[in-house]
């Protein structure tokens, strides 16, 4: 069967172009009707009123539709109309939500629903009950995973893969927009395949990408970082059940004002720690330790001289357990910040 494209956005509607589409396809003259009506009954659907969208089913399925009762997706909207060789037949594309699997997010899907006109109208007619009522919705047959595999790596490309952000200051929170292109007819989903706490997507931006977006937001989290990086960042581009991998690196420096580690001590007790902290600045800073009061704070320099490193010993506390971090308070400020956070583990006694 012959397909011609039609995408719209709110009420306008936008011809899709394609090379393989024969120009004699008839546009309905009440194509209106057609997208008010496929609307409809999804959103029927989508609230349960199985009575009210029998209406719009065509007579002998609407009997299969009651007996399977309401489906669950949420939120569908008409996103495009493909046009056959037979006028008096569409296919309707809707963009829907799924539920979550588990712990995961909500999943975009898009059905595939065939509408013919009887009798001056147009109805809605499912395809299969068999395992697809619940999952795909009742659209049209899918098609290969073959093709959908093709079908996303030919119409989505990252716009730029490499990234340099310079110098940034440690604790600083940085939103990268990443451009893409993307033509396809139904969302798409981005993920990354290892989780990050240094580069984060961003679900607003990625959860739900359509051929109208042109970029989605990174957002990189520099606490707790220190000096130069190069992150590549695997992505998972999910569509219609098929994944393609690509891969976004990111490189710059992040600068930490100050800086500490643990100092290697010669018969130390196990009830002790030494670490230097260092002052990468050109300032001079004035300096107080707090450990929450979970540890003794034995000594630690009042002053740090521009470039230059002091040494803090944290003597245990008896049946009290020791803190996950210790903080540093500046006089005068460093870049905006007087307070500084610094985690560290106390070793098992």
């Amino acid at each position: 069967m012959l397909f011609r494209s039609f995408s719209f956005v709110l009420l306008f509607l936008f011809v899709g172009t394609s090379n393989a589409v024969p120009q004699q396809v008839e546009i309905p003259p009440d194509l209106d009707e057609l997208i008010q009506a496929a609307q409809t009954a999804r959103t029927l659907l989508s609230e349960g009123k199985m009575i009210e969208v029998i209406d719009f089913i065509v007579p002998d399925k609407r009997n299969q539709v009651l007996i399977a009762g309401r489906p669950q997706f949420r939120n569908p909207k008409v996103i495009g109309v493909d046009l056959t060789d037979d006028p008096a037949r569409a296919v309707v594309r809707v963009s829907v939500e799924l539920p979550a699997v588990g712990l995961g997010p909500e999943r975009a899907w898009t059905a595939r629903d065939t509408w013919i006109r009887v009798d001056g109208r147009w109805l809605f007619e499912p395809a299969n009950y068999s395992g697809t009522w619940g999952a795909e919705f009742v659209g049209a047959p899918l098609p290969s995973a073959e093709e959908r595999l093709k079908e996303i790596s030919d119409s989505f490309r990252l716009v730029e893969d490499f990234f340099d952000v310079g110098t940034i200051n440690e604790g600083e929170r940085l939103a990268i927009s990443i451009p893409i292109e993307y033509s396809g007819n139904s969302p798409i989903r981005i993920t990354n395949s290892v989780p990050s706490n240094f580069l984060i997507l961003d679900g607003a931006s990625t959860r739900t990408v359509r051929s109208t977006d042109t970029s989605f937001n990174l957002i990189l989290d520099s606490e707790g970082w220190d000096g130069p990086f190069n992150f590549p960042l695997p992505l998972t581009i999910e569509y219609e059940g098929v994944t393609i991998e690509q891969t976004l690196t990111v490189v710059g420096n992040v600068f930490a004002p100050l800086t500490f580690g643990v100092l290697s001590v010669e018969d130390s007790s196990p009830d002790d720690i030494r670490l230097y902290l260092r002052n990468n600045t050109e300032q001079r800073l004035e300096i107080i330790v707090n450990a929450e009061g979970k540890l003794a704070i034995e000594d630690h320099p009042t002053v740090l001289e521009p470039m230059s490193e002091g040494s803090i010993h944290f003597r245990r506390l008896p049946d009290v357990d020791p803190p996950n971090r210790f903080t540093v308070f500046v006089t005068p400020p460093v870049l905006d910040r007087q307070l500084f956070s610094f985690p560290f583990e106390f070793t098992s006694r």
